[in-house]
């Protein structure tokens, strides 16, 4: 059994829970009148591939939720690269410790 997703808010560039620790992110919700452009990246830092980024790392602007029913994978750990702007936004993930 997973233990319950955890939310987190971030502004600024930085890693979703513990850096480099495999996560299944399941939503993303950007404030109402936050606008910015953010990716979401495999690793640890700004120079990790970008796995995923709301309609391909264009501006969001106003409130939007991006739910992943089945979850989004991340095993190299997840990192929110604010490219742009001041996105404001909510992750609800899990972190997982992948067996040896």
């Amino acid at each position: 059994m997973s233990a319950p997703a955890v939310a987190v808010q971030l502004s600024a560039d930085g890693a979703v829970g513990t850096s480099g620790k495999a996560t299944i992110v399941w939503s993303i919700t950007v404030f109402a009148d936050a606008t910015g452009t953010f990716v979401l990246r495999n690793g640890t830092g700004t120079g990790d591939t970008v796995l995923w980024g709301p309609e391909t790392a264009a501006a969001v602007v106003g409130a939007r939720h991006y739910p992943f029913p089945n979850g989004m994978w991340f095993p190299a750990g997840c990192f929110f690269d604010e490219t742009a702007g001041a996105a404001v936004v909510t992750i609800t993930y899990n972190q997982v410790t992948l067996a040896a």
